[in-house]
């Protein structure tokens, strides 16, 4: 014959300890201590291999947060500074590092520092010149397997990132992340020196420069220095190209490049 016991839902298994004593003591009354023995036994493994499952997610968290997203469709983790969402912590943490500027991983040719090693590993063939992803349409070859994938939208017209307030399209997921922030507001870049804030953190780099006083972009015809390339590209095709007669650069003619 079946006992009450065997008859208990989950939640009365997960009960306090005393009340589930005291359960045992009533059915013992009735039954016997030998069938409340027998009872007792299957809620303990019960509780012991919830304690062991819960006891597993607890010493890996990966485990746990996706537990978490494929019961509820959401993605539990949050970034404090700038609100995005993250399925595991350690994309959380790696994301951290374009807020804080840590860049564990640093080239050992250069010392150039980066947030995750796949960059640094592409970085390299900077300096070793290798670049082993071409183009089939026009033969450009790039340094790694994702910027020929962007390249290669030039040619066919895709853009498969759009903006849900604007509709403007974009070739990559971060191009369209940046044009967001335009209808925002968000400045998440902002400068240790005086403060002043970007929406991205390439602008923040390029505006370092001005602080720290580098101009890596020098110009082979006159040697005139800028912090980026896009005015070093405008200064070369304004002054050499328009006015090919011209050999050295006047002051005045490049003040717009500074």
């Amino acid at each position: 014959m079946l006992t009450p016991t065997d008859e208990e839902s989950d939640h009365q298994l997960l009960s306090h300890n005393s009340h589930v004593a005291e359960s045992q003591d009533q059915k013992g009354g009735k039954h016997g201590d030998s069938g409340s023995t027998r009872t007792a036994e299957p809620n303990e493994q019960n509780l012991h291999h919830k304690s062991i499952s819960h006891s597993n997610n607890v010493d890996n968290p990966h485990l746990s947060e996706m537990h978490c997203d494929t019961h509820t469709g959401k993605q539990p983790l949050k970034c404090d500074t700038c609100g995005k969402d993250f399925k595991y912590k350690s994309l959380l943490e790696r994301h951290l590092r374009t807020h804080t500027g840590e860049r564990p991983f640093a080239c050992k040719i250069c010392e150039k520092g980066f947030i995750k090693k796949s960059s640094l590993n592409c970085h390299i063939r900077t300096h070793t010149g290798e670049k082993l992803f071409a183009c089939k349409t026009c033969g450009k070859a790039f340094r790694n397997n994702s910027h020929l994938t962007i390249h290669t939208r030039i040619h066919t017209g895709e853009k498969p990132y759009s903006c849900n307030i604007c509709e403007k399209g974009f070739i990559e997921k971060s191009s369209l992340n940046c044009h967001i922030r335009i209808h925002t507001g968000e400045k998440p870049f902002a400068c240790k020196t005086c403060e002043k804030a970007f929406r991205k953190n390439s602008h923040l780099t390029v505006h370092m420069r001005t602080h720290k006083g580098e101009k890596p972009y020098s110009c082979n015809t006159c040697g005139k220095r800028f912090t980026q390339k896009s005015a070093l590209t405008s200064h070369h095709t304004r002054i050499h190209t328009e006015l090919p007669q011209q050999h050295v650069c006047k002051e005045e003619e490049v003040l717009s490049d500074q």
